[in-house]
């Protein structure tokens, strides 16, 4: 993996963690694991991108939620 796309991961990372505090943790902590177990490194940060994506994907969608609730309140 080249400087430039490590430095994507990281800064990638670093903001979920921010936006999402360490309840995410634990979610891309298994993501990782996954994507790592595949061989192939095109598969694996495939894997590891839709993971990341389904993890922001849900709490995009709870934070939805919440917001509505919050209005109907």
């Amino acid at each position: 993996m080249s400087d430039r796309r490590k430095s994507e991961v990281v800064i990638t990372l670093t903001a979920v963690l921010n936006l999402y505090g360490d309840s995410a943790l634990d979610e891309i902590i298994d993501a990782f694991a996954l994507a790592l177990a595949e061989r192939d490194p095109v598969e694996r940060r495939r894997r590891l991108a839709h993971a990341l994506l389904r993890i922001i994907t849900a709490r995009v969608e709870a934070q939805r939620r919440r917001l509505g609730d919050d209005a109907s309140d």
